[in-house]
């Protein structure tokens, strides 16, 4: 890990290749800015970047890509790059996994909101965006939940004026909960819409 300012906010920090039992950063509550985590990796806990356990807590600005939580099959090991409790603004998910729920971010409790994130070609075995977490503003595109009938988003929360193009829900859907003003056009998900279209409650048009 490089961390070029020490601070109880942590920002403009580097997190890269770290192994570890629970995540390269872990927290009770705090606040991240402008931090970049990269191909970190959980070995017996949630959250492959990331975990904090706490309300009130803020993640901004910050890249997480190729990080992952292995070795396991059961809820401790959601979250392929965060495993949290706060809000996630103008962050950026790439090419993380978890072998459970949630391939980029895992809300732990309710109250969780993403907001004007990006999601690109995470996975997951089920909700292969996110779970558990009010969204806003968001793109997702490339992204995977691998089980039959399978979600990319829910467990929780409103999917609003979100985008969610070319993901694979293997039968599945877009989400297991309500959606406004969302736009859709995705493979194996119900319906296998050819154009982009509003969303409904299960990504179809």
């Amino acid at each position: 890990m490089l961390c070029l300012v020490e601070r109880t906010a942590y920002p403009v920090c580097v997190f890269v290749a770290n192994t570890a039992a629970r995540a390269a950063f872990y927290s009770d509550s705090t606040e991240l800015f402008n931090n970049v985590f990269t191909n970190n990796t959980a070995t017996s806990g949630g959250g492959g970047a990331v975990a904090i356990n706490k309300l009130p807590s803020t993640i901004q600005n910050c890249v997480f890509v190729g990080n992952t939580c292995t070795n396991g099959t059961d809820s401790k090991y959601n979250g392929g790059a965060a495993l949290r409790n706060g809000w996630a603004i103008g962050c950026e998910f790439r090419g993380n996994a978890t072998p459970d729920n949630g391939g980029a971010y895992y809300g732990y409790v309710s109250g969780n909101v993403v907001s004007n994130c990006i999601f690109g070609a995470n996975s997951a075995t089920n909700y292969g965006v996110a779970y558990n977490a009010t969204m806003f503003g968001c793109l997702a595109t490339g992204n995977s939940s691998s089980t039959e009938g399978g979600v990319l988003v829910g467990g929780g929360g409103t999917r609003i004026n979100c985008t969610f193009v070319g993901n694979l829900a293997n039968e599945g859907a877009v989400t297991d909960e309500a959606s406004v003003n969302c736009l859709c056009a995705n493979l194996g998900v119900e319906s296998h819409q050819p154009d982009i279209a509003p969303c409904g409650r299960h990504g179809l048009s």
